[in-house]
């Protein structure tokens, strides 16, 4: 049993010797640190991404029901028109009236995003436009900033909503946007609302965008397809009922999916992502692992004399093995310390940018700390029962 002052004595040469050698001891480190840091940063990322996600979905509220089109929208990681196609306004048309008629179902919109030419008196540029109807603002909740949302008598008529990031791209501080006139792919629409994203908002929200009415936005895009079409029930519990209602009416193959159902798909996305993150992560930590043992061995080699002189006073073997077993797990223990703390701190920036939820997951953090500890003693031990094995005599003896 090794006595705790012996270990401190163990642990005190180990440092000495690393503190000797300030420019290997740091170069040491840096593969260790690099691999401990892009593991912590990114799985941490990943986790608040998830987080993210999960609260806007749910901001949203539970009685949300996506439908997309094509059968298996979902696991194609996201509906596109250009991927299957869309629902046509007709489709639309037929769906909100049958919906509407059966109780359950209180709001209902189609949605769509283009990109095209937008300008104001004052500036222009691409940017994208948002077709919907006026239950979409209903549905998802957005902070008007000034001016109104659309309403039913809206529908057919050139006006439009602005987010805010985009009113201060196209006007000057001292204009005020609601009331101007902007062009959208050659037709004149008249701002009547400035608009900002909720945190439930966020996800759904590019930044600088365009909303008009769904009929006025088939004179721009006359083959305007719509990617989605939400609809909000009264009870998930008749999500089971819409499903075939939905595909009788529609006829075409279709996907149905709730919050979770979508919370669900992003998750397995992003843990398969996680996963892949942290194999890359541990490739650098073993690249790291290498590097320490390299410069064990060299060190192993440095000090024979030094061991000889050991072993000729009573140090046995395990001694030997212990004491370069504890120097690797410094290198690496110090390495994987400064690497969370670095992929933390990097996180915190990145998030801070992003405007996502800082999240430190205790899995990511315990991971990191004990793959380094075994990397620590995995790459280690070699050097260490090397210097263990050395004949005292022959030690001496070496120049």
């Amino acid at each position: 049993m090794v006595s705790f002052m012996k270990l401190l004595r163990w642990i005190k040469s180990a440092a000495r010797d690393i503190i000797a050698t300030k420019l290997r001891f740091f170069l040491t480190l840096l593969g260790i640190l690099i691999g401990t840091a892009s593991v912590t940063l990114l799985i941490n990322l990943g986790v608040s991404t998830k987080k993210a996600i999960s609260s806007s979905l749910a901001g949203l509220g539970e009685n949300l029901v996506y439908v997309f089109y094509g059968e298996d929208a979902l696991n194609s990681m996201g509906p596109s028109t250009s991927m299957f196609g869309g629902f046509t306004e007709a489709q639309f048309e037929k769906v909100s009236k049958a919906l509407k008629s059966t109780g359950f179902v209180s709001l209902i919109s189609g949605s769509a995003r283009q990109a095209g030419s937008v300008s104001s008196n004052y500036a222009s540029g691409a940017y994208i436009i948002h077709p919907c109807s006026a239950d979409y603002f209903k549905i998802i909740n957005f902070n008007l900033v000034s001016g109104r949302l659309f309403t039913d008598t809206d529908k057919a008529r050139h006006v439009a909503i602005i987010t805010k990031s985009l009113a201060e791209k196209l006007f000057p501080t001292h204009v005020n946007p609601v009331g101007q006139s902007i062009v959208v792919k050659g037709k004149t629409f008249q701002i009547i609302g400035v608009i900002e994203p909720t945190d439930s908002t966020m996800l759904r929200y590019s930044g600088e965008e365009v909303y008009i009415p769904l009929k006025s936005a088939h004179e721009l895009f006359p083959s305007l397809k719509y990617t989605v079409i939400l609809v909000k029930v009264t009870d998930l519990d008749y999500v089971s009922y819409l499903k075939p209602l939905l595909k009788q009416i529609l006829n075409v193959p279709i996907t149905v999916a709730t919050q979770k159902d979508l919370i669900t798909q992003a998750n397995i996305i992003l843990n398969v992502l996680t996963i892949f993150i942290g194999v890359i992560g541990g490739v650098s930590l073993i690249v790291g692992g290498i590097g320490v043992m390299n410069i064990l061995l060299v060190s192993v080699k440095e000090k024979v004399k030094e061991i000889g002189l050991r072993k000729a006073v009573g140090a046995t073997n395990r001694d030997i093995l212990i004491l370069f077993l504890i120097q690797s797990l410094i290198y690496n223990l110090i390495g994987a310390a400064l690497g969370i703390a670095v992929g933390l701190g990097g996180e915190l920036a990145i998030t801070h940018v992003a405007n996502l939820p800082f999240v430190i997951s205790t899995k990511a953090v315990a991971a990191a700390t004990l793959v380094s500890f075994v990397i620590g003693l995995v790459f280690g031990i070699y050097p260490a029962i090397v210097a263990s094995r050395l004949s005292p005599v022959e030690a001496l003896r070496e120049e």
